[in-house]
């Protein structure tokens, strides 16, 4: 009958069916005794049933961290990705989705404040609630201070930074990830003990499969050792230190400085001093600045990503990521 249908469409409307009947009565038939019947024990079970606990709501900022992050939930659930891979995550405006989805998030997992500065704020009034970590922060990453010129202080360290000389573009090491995908399975796990097992599992899995990968581009860059190159902004260093590529200067200081034409003169003196075979642009850049370097030269110019404006967000495509930087190099050093 219709009230039965109307029980079933939901709990409350049930209940409230329930309550109209015990008040007010109702003309049944004995099929609708019966149904009511087994309507009582269905509700019944329902109340007695232990409730399956939700998977905790994760928001990640950035997408090559979103796809470790959907690695370690796999089929249980999916993180909330902040800012696009078009945008530069140094200066983002957020929507008002993304701002529900902080204040609903359970865990929020960004890179480091020095990539996201403006976040700070959003998260403090926002997120409250939630378990925030920041991954460059994670003890045993490996950091790199800020290169200021074209020689660059070989630091490798595995201590806290100030957040004024880090390189916060620690995930383009791939011992990184791997570092941040067991971090990621214990938070999860100790937020949904429940799933702890599946967490735990899938980033066993996901660490395996990155050190295969670092493995397969040590192989493949093995041939650019000694080959030099530039870039629009010094964004890379945790990949060409990582992979033993040669770093010959940035044209800009950092990705919110235009560099000066004092600069832009040093930039294409080091050009020509240090035989650059190319010049990187960014797809979240714009090019006209290399070009200007380049004029008169013999450099290549090619693309690198450290984001993945072109690729899909998911599981994939922090492999996907590695594995187009490692070919952009190879194609444009490798000749």
């Amino acid at each position: 009958s219709d009230w039965i249908h109307g029980c079933v469409l939901s709990f409350r409307n049930c209940v409230d069916e329930m309550c109209y009947i015990i008040t007010y009565g109702l003309d049944t038939t004995t099929d609708d005794l019966f149904a009511m019947k087994k309507l009582y024990a269905l509700l019944f079970a329902t109340l007695t049933t232990p409730a399956i606990a939700d998977v905790p709501r994760v928001v990640v900022d950035i997408a090559p961290i979103h796809a470790l992050a959907s690695q370690v939930m796999g089929d249980l659930g999916a993180p909330e990705l902040l800012i696009e891979q078009s945008a530069t995550p140094h200066s983002y405006a957020l929507r008002p989705s993304q701002a529900r989805a902080l204040e609903q998030a359970d865990l929020v997992l960004m890179t480091s404040e020095a990539l996201t500065p403006w976040l700070h704020t959003p998260l403090e009034s926002l997120a409250q609630e939630a378990s925030v970590i920041e991954l460059m922060l994670v003890e045993k990453t490996r950091h790199h201070d800020l290169r200021e010129d074209e020689e660059g202080d070989d630091h490798d360290h595995n201590h806290a930074h100030g957040e004024d000389d880090l390189d916060p573009h620690g995930w383009l090491d791939p011992d990184n990830a791997a570092l941040w995908l067991g971090v990621i399975a214990a938070e999860l796990a100790t937020l949904d003990a429940e799933n702890a097992e599946v967490y735990m599992a899938n980033a066993e899995r996901a660490v395996q499969e990155i050190e295969q990968l670092g493995q397969r581009l040590e192989a493949q860059l093995a041939q650019l050792k000694g080959k030099h190159y530039m870039v629009l902004h010094d964004g890379f260093q945790y990949f060409d230190r990582r992979f033993d590529i040669e770093f010959a200067g940035a044209i800009a200081l950092g990705d919110a400085s235009a560099p000066s034409p004092a600069r832009i003169a040093d930039a294409r003196e080091h050009l020509s001093e240090r035989n650059v075979a190319c010049v990187f642009t960014e797809p979240q850049q714009n090019d006209r600045l290399v070009q200007v370097v380049i004029e008169g030269s013999d450099a290549k110019t090619a693309q690198l990503d450290a984001l993945g404006a072109k690729l899909s967000p998911g599981p994939d495509l922090y492999s996907q990521l590695l594995q187009e930087l490692a070919d952009s190099f190879e194609r444009c050093l490798g000749a």
